[in-house]
């Protein structure tokens, strides 16, 4: 398993690399500081093919030829600020795609989930996490349009998660996810971890803590399976 990982999170990628290869994300000032470190704002997984923004630093872009996993560019490049920061954010699954206004061409194109939903929030990846059938989210609009369309859905306010340069971050970015395993850059003691305990109880998933303090936005553990 290889994890791509906010670079400034390094205490939380000793305690990932028990599980995987990590590569550190930075995009230097391509976009404003606080989401500089955030793979989601450039890498979007839609189905089984992965999209990135043309505008990717370069050594993701060779990770993902070394790891020999194809993608594909993007249309628009990321800018450095909201709302040009939220065209590859999105949330997308065989049952459900959540997007905005804002998403990239290249990633309407290719959805082929069962329900499409459009929501006012362009940062969809970091506000909404699904973990078996229920969902999480940081944002009132997302957990809205959810609840129409009938899913279970938990809001959380996200005043406790860190994130540097800003008031806090949201649970999207804070989690990571693949096959039966569920990452969270929490601690136990973390006010999310309750929640996403029983959540994981709920749908036999493995819950695996990976700090001792609290939450952090790292942008999401993106988790990419290299070519056997």
């Amino acid at each position: 398993m290889h994890f791509i990982l906010d670079h400034r999170a390094v205490r939380i990628a000793e305690n990932l690399s028990k599980y995987g290869e990590v590569s550190f994300f930075d995009a230097g000032n391509i976009v404003y500081p606080a989401i500089s470190g955030h793979p989601d704002i450039f890498i979007a997984k839609i189905h089984d093919q992965w999209i990135l923004a043309p505008n990717a630093p370069s050594d993701i872009i060779s990770h993902f030829d070394i790891l020999q996993v194809p993608i594909t560019t993007g249309i628009k490049k990321v800018g450095f600020r909201y709302p040009d920061t939220a065209l590859y954010n999105v949330f997308c699954d065989e049952e459900i795609a959540v997007v905005s206004k804002h998403t990239d061409e290249s990633i309407l194109s290719q959805l082929k989930s069962d329900e499409i939903i459009s929501v006012k929030q362009g940062y969809i990846a970091c506000n909404l996490a699904r973990i078996g059938s229920e969902f999480i989210t940081s944002d009132t609009g997302i957990e809205k349009e959810l609840k129409t369309n009938g899913k279970s859905v938990h809001f959380v306010k996200p005043d406790k998660i860190r994130l540097s340069g800003v008031p806090n971050g949201f649970i999207g970015g804070t989690l990571g996810q693949i096959d039966e395993r569920v990452f969270f850059t929490g601690s136990e003691r973390s006010f999310y971890s309750a929640l996403l305990r029983d959540i994981c109880i709920r749908q036999k998933k493995e819950l695996i803590f990976l700090s001792k303090e609290e939450a952090l936005d790292v942008g999401g553990i993106i988790c990419v399976n290299p070519v056997a």
